[in-house]
């Protein structure tokens, strides 16, 4: 996730020893990889074209999963380097596919996400709403965003608190981070409003035995 001198140039050559070996399905992982640090490295398009070839062969193979990070990596690249509208889009198709595989720990990851995407286009309301709702499933799933998406959870967290204050700003985040996980997931798809979150979280507190999934999952292994 740092961006670290020849990581790009790493995973390009896993890309393509799998791929000459015919082992198609073996280069998503490294295509991610290859999306992600090529931005963090100043290419953006090298980017944009790993992501998408990634999301050609999830697509072709059926891989719900990888789907799903395909898309992810697309709002990594997009929502600091490239184009917000396009991070927004990727992160609304991310947490759909991910309402078909379940997963609790990925829920966390894109819901971070479209925090992110909420600071960069200026809803800072929204954006601490969601990272309140994130912050209760990565601690249900024992995860920390600082150590799994550090870099643009701490960027985006710290530019939202900025605009609004502490006060706003925790009222907000307490709002999202009461939410049970189906409505926040339904606030972060945008069918509920600001308002209706604090109804849901009045109506129904989350339990502090909340279920987790089995399934785990990392953008980095």
């Amino acid at each position: 996730m740092r961006g670290e001198l020849g990581t790009a140039a790493l995973a390009a050559s896993a890309v393509s020893t799998f791929r000459a070996h015919g082992l198609v399905r073996r280069e998503l992982h490294p295509l991610f990889i290859l999306g992600v640090a090529s931005a963090y490295e100043g290419d953006v398009d090298a980017g944009r074209r790993a992501l998408r070839r990634m999301l050609d062969l999830a697509v072709t193979a059926g891989d719900v999963y990888f789907e799903v990070m395909a898309y992810f990596g697309t709002v990594l690249v997009e929502v600091d380097f490239g184009d917000v509208d396009a991070a927004a889009e990727a992160g609304l198709q991310s947490l759909r596919r991910n309402q078909r595989i379940d997963a609790r720990l990925v829920t966390a990851f894109l819901i971070d996400s479209l925090a992110w995407v909420a600071d960069a286009q200026g809803d800072h309301l929204r954006a601490a709403t969601l990272f309140g709702a994130a912050a209760a499933i990565w601690d249900s799933a024992g995860a920390k965003p600082d150590i799994a998406v550090s870099i643009p959870h701490r960027r985006h967290r710290k530019s939202t608190r900025t605009a609004l204050g502490d006060t706003q700003f925790d009222a907000a985040h307490a709002a999202g981070r009461a939410l049970p996980t189906d409505a926040a997931i339904r606030y972060a798809l945008g069918e509920t409003t600001t308002d209706a979150v604090a109804l849901d979280a009045t109506r129904y507190p989350r339990s502090a035995n909340a279920s987790r999934r089995s399934r785990t999952w990392s953008p980095t292994g």
